[in-house]
């Protein structure tokens, strides 16, 4: 039987946006060459989980369940590939974890997990460029941030129109590179990310730029530094 194009649904839950673990498994779907067609990080509420977990309802782990999914945010993405569904399934592993084969996201990465964390958190605005997301480096370059401390306070895959890039570029408007760059990063879609790093140190500047210059991606820091106490679970 031919292999078919299809899409899929993943969502990494709230451990693994706390534990930094979104960028490893992006990764390992880039790896096996499925393209990220949407993403984005929300704080699910309660209702919209239980419309969600509905076929599940009469479970005795329904609310258990509802109550985690709500305790902190999680990376929403649709897949897109040859067999993505099936093959998905495969890289996720069993639904206990304790029973899913190393090699597996499951197998390898989940653990049961507790406890929440509050910090105060510097914040800063990312853009993967087009490029970036095309070449499939999406989920090394999250990676690469969360190796070193920092953690996903907001991401969305978007297409920016010309006219929100446009503003955005406002201050570039009279460089003779203004027009191509609006054109480039409406090109395609950029991945959009709010990132924290959780404990404020006099090398955050550093070590932000340092990654950005490695990926040759879009840095833009916040114009004041927003310390304010954050949830992670």
């Amino acid at each position: 039987m031919a292999s078919i194009a299809e899409r899929t649904f993943i969502a990494i839950k709230p451990d693994g946006v706390q534990r930094g673990l979104v960028g490893e498994i992006i990764k390992r779907f880039e790896q096996k060459g499925f393209k990220l067609v949407a993403m984005k990080l929300i704080h699910a509420s309660e209702d919209l989980l239980r419309e969600h977990y509905i076929d599940l309802k009469d479970r005795p782990f329904y609310e258990g369940l509802v109550q985690y999914m709500h305790s902190g945010p999680v990376v929403a993405m649709v897949w897109e590939g040859l067999n993505v569904v099936k093959t998905g399934r495969v890289m996720l592993g069993e639904t206990n974890p304790f029973d899913s084969k190393p090699g597996t996201i499951r197998g390898d990465l989940c653990v049961q997990v507790g406890s929440a964390m509050a910090a105060n958190c510097e914040r800063t605005f990312i853009a993967i460029k087009p490029d970036g997301v095309q070449r499939r480096l999406v989920g090394e370059i999250i990676k690469r941030f969360e190796q070193k401390g920092f953690r996903l306070v907001g991401m969305k895959f978007v297409h920016a129109s010309e006219d929100l890039l446009k503003q955005h570029y406002i201050d570039l408007k009279d460089r003779p590179f203004y027009s191509g760059l609006v054109k480039y990063m409406n090109s395609g879609p950029i991945v959009a990310m709010v990132s924290g790093l959780m404990l404020l140190t006099d090398c955050f500047l550093n070590v932000f730029v340092s990654l950005c210059k490695l990926f040759k991606i879009f840095r833009y820091t916040v114009m004041e530094t927003l310390l304010q106490t954050t949830q992670f679970c």
